[in-house]
């Protein structure tokens, strides 16, 4: 059994945010995790970047998670979307940059895939986290 799409956002969820995530052979496979607008805290597991299937992560506001985005994640190759906007989150998201970002598009200026908070986070995949179009 695998699981592909694991929605952990919008709900009274707190405590630190779950490394046992990219760990579990259950998780594996997951292509969408979603903790968006949960109560959860602390800092990015090293240990997602195992989660070498995700496609979209979305962790928007989801105002208790601190830190930096883990080298680790560079291992997500097949990531199509991150929102990470309106987090506690500092440092820089430029090393999920891939040279595929930059061949899509979209209205909502998710060029590059990555939409960030950039008072906080620097991202420099696109044009719409450069210019902050996107706010």
């Amino acid at each position: 059994s695998k699981l592909w799409f694991l929605w952990l956002g919008w709900n009274s969820f707190s405590g630190p945010v779950p490394g046992w995530i990219g760990t579990s052979k259950l998780t594996q496979s997951l292509e969408q995790l979603d903790i968006s607008g949960s109560n959860m805290d602390g800092t990015l597991p090293a240990e997602w970047g195992m989660l070498s299937e995700l496609t979209y992560l979305k962790m928007h506001r989801s105002t208790f998670i601190t830190g930096t985005i883990p080298i680790e994640w560079t291992n997500m190759t097949k990531l199509e979307g991150m929102w990470i906007y309106n987090t506690s989150l500092t440092g820089s998201a430029s090393h999920l940059c891939r040279e595929d970002f930059e061949n899509v598009s979209s209205q909502n200026c998710e060029d590059c895939g990555i939409e960030v908070d950039l008072e906080d986070v620097e991202c420099e995949c696109c044009a719409c986290c450069i210019n902050n179009d996107y706010l």
